[in-house]
């Protein structure tokens, strides 16, 4: 990663300086910045030592190349390692500790934040080396270089941080995509007739579709090409345009097109995460919290599917009742009475077929219902249930015994009462159960 850190640096660096060019464009943003920020959050706190001994002598390194003085280098090197510290700080404290993200829109307030001061102190130390070193007006040098750095944390940051994630994402579609993106913005700002807003509500769809990886990388995409574009001199925030300061502009459209791709992908995030919660409301609304099978209410709705679907086959249903349950509860105690029920409620699981419902609807008693079954499949399925629960149930110390009652009711079709099934099931288990007691 060190090796990496600092290639990436010094590319990065070049890349931006190599464009810059006062009589087109400044610098909109400042790629380092983000990268370094996004690094420190990754690694342990007892790597930041060596990482940023990395970013010191790669910003250097950078300076140099581009035909720099070796101390004014040094007091840049030295403001781009301050950033990352407080702005990595500035994060953990933000997220309580946590990776930061963009999976709603608080978070995504909280990393603009950060962005907007961990650049404070860090630009004005580059600020005043610049000064010091070819006596340029302080204000105005510091305002550019506090605001590229602010873009670079919001450009860069994201996507280091979803790194892992695009990797994962990286299929051809999503190549394609990408390249998808980088065309369409070429298009959209180097065409006049072509309005520029147009890549709003392509980041948005983007941002619904893919999620952060996509949002992330399409946002990274569009910053890109609308700095090439303007490098270059065309599109709307060029020298050419007219616009009393263009730069300002092509800074204030990245911002913007950023907050609100992350915004979508906050608002998607909270809205899976809302309807994954009331998915599992539900499962566990029709779960019996003892067993973890079906419940009554799975049950009913089992049936009540069955009987409304105009296309459905025959339908059974199987009332079980263990057989001297509660003499059980009385000698070892509920403990083992509770292991014993559920014992029982996974040897029917496993009993039955994948799409039959198993449910247990009452202290001791449980209901399977099945569909498209044979008179002949029911019976073989009351004896596999009956011989499955016989089987010893081992307990601490032991195994107890138990059996069960069951009766059974059949219709050739669904189109019968679901509680008139339940009721025939019931008494044909009753019947049984006074049946082997007369016997």
């Amino acid at each position: 990663m060190l090796t990496t850190l600092g290639i990436g640096y010094v590319v990065l660096s070049v890349f931006v300086w190599q464009l810059a060019d006062d009589t087109q464009t400044a610098t909109p943003w400042w790629p380092a910045a983000g990268l370094t920020v996004g690094v420190l959050c990754l690694v342990r706190r007892g790597d930041w030592p060596v990482v940023l001994a990395v970013i010191f002598a790669a910003d250097i390194a950078a300076d140099l190349i581009n035909g720099s003085a070796l101390p004014p280098s040094l007091g840049w090197a030295a403001a781009n390692t301050i950033e990352p510290v407080i702005g990595a700080l500035a994060l953990g404290w933000a997220f309580a500790g946590r990776m930061p993200n963009i999976e709603s829109p608080g978070n995504v307030l909280r990393i603009f934040v950060v962005a907007a001061l961990a650049p404070v102190a860090a630009s004005l130390v580059g600020a005043l080396t610049s000064v010091a070193a070819f006596d340029v007006p302080l204000l105005s040098t510091w305002r550019t270089w506090y605001v590229g750095d602010v873009l670079g944390i919001l450009v860069v940051l994201p996507v280091v941080l979803y790194a892992s994630q695009i990797r994962t994402a990286l299929t051809r579609s999503f190549v394609l995509v990408l390249v998808g993106v980088a065309a369409a913005c070429a298009l959209i700002f180097a065409v006049d007739e072509v309005p520029f807003y147009l890549a709003t509500p392509m980041l948005v769809l983007i941002a619904m579709w893919l999620g952060a990886p996509g949002a992330t990388s399409a946002s990274f995409v569009m910053a890109i090409v609308a700095y090439l574009v303007s490098a270059i001199g065309g599109g709307p925030f060029s020298v050419g345009t007219g616009q009393v300061d263009p730069l300002t502009a092509l800074q204030a459209f990245i911002a913007i097109q950023l907050l609100t791709a992350f915004f979508v992908v906050g608002l998607r995030a909270e809205l899976l995460s809302a309807r994954a919660r009331v998915d599992v409301l539900s499962e566990e609304q029709l779960r019996d919290p003892l067993t973890g099978t079906g419940n009554r209410r799975r049950v009913e709705d089992a049936l009540a599917q069955a009987t409304s679907d105009a296309a459905a086959g025959s339908l059974a249903v199987l009332f079980l009742d263990l057989d001297a349950f509660k003499p059980v509860n009385d000698r070892y105690g509920h403990g083992i009475g509770d292991v014993v029920l559920k014992a029982v409620a996974s040897r029917l699981e496993d009993a039955v077929r994948e799409a039959d419902t198993v449910g247990r609807v009452g202290g001791d008693e449980f209901v399977v219902v099945c569909r498209d079954i044979t008179q002949a499949e029911l019976a073989q399925l009351a004896t596999r249930l009956r011989e499955r629960i016989a089987a010893p149930i081992s307990v601490d110390g032991g195994a107890v015994t138990i059996t069960a009652s069951v009766g059974t009711s059949w219709a050739p079709d669904a189109h019968v009462s679901p509680a008139e099934l339940l009721r025939r099931a019931d008494l044909a288990m009753y019947g049984g159960k006074v049946s082997d007691r007369a016997g």
